[in-house]
């Protein structure tokens, strides 16, 4: 096996950082890659589920927490969608550059949407916006630093925002007219 293969979760408080929940990445199912013919390995569970079933369990043992910092990797609608309604908690995530967002409410009940990467972040200030398949309301930001060869880079992060907008209802998210509890997962 190639990587760590170890997903964990730390509380973050002040200037202290101690894990409280990890799982072993078990890559236990085997199949030949019909490309190369290599015989590859596989886990039961995907690492976002490990993420979601960490973050109940949690939750579950009333570890007290508002906010859950992850990178884009769990960024998934069904992540998004746990952590707020599942868990009741904030968020905090990279964004990749592209997600589509609406900018208002009526975008996102029309259908309308951009890429996030020609978001106009001129103002140095977070955006409002919608995030397609999500819900509720996020704030976007956009980080600017530069790279290791001193040119300039950013990326995007954003928060779900809990009491700025109504949550919209299940039946008035644009998926084909299914709500979200028919479409299969």
């Amino acid at each position: 096996m190639t990587g760590i293969n170890l997903l964990n979760a730390h509380y973050h408080a002040g200037d202290a950082s101690i894990p409280v929940a990890y799982k072993l990445i078990e890559k236990t199912i085997l199949y030949t890659d019909l490309k190369t013919k290599k015989v590859r390995r596989y886990a039961e569970q995907t690492k976002n589920e490990m993420m979601r079933e960490m973050l109940m369990i949690c939750c579950h043992n009333q570890l007290m927490f508002r906010y859950v910092l992850a990178d884009s990797w769990f960024c998934s609608n069904d992540n998004m969608m746990f952590i707020r309604h599942d868990c009741n908690k904030h968020f905090l995530m990279a964004m990749k550059s592209n997600r589509k967002v609406s900018l208002s409410l009526d975008d996102k009940l029309q259908g309308r949407s951009q890429r996030i990467d020609t978001v106009d972040f001129s103002e140095d200030k977070p955006v409002q916006g919608w995030i397609a398949g999500v819900d509720f309301p996020v704030l976007l930001y956009r980080q600017v630093f530069k790279n290791k060869d001193e040119a300039q880079a950013f990326s995007i992060w954003f928060a779900a925002i809990l009491t700025v907008m109504p949550r919209l209802s299940r039946q008035s998210t644009r998926n084909g007219g299914k709500s979200r509890s028919s479409i299969k997962r």
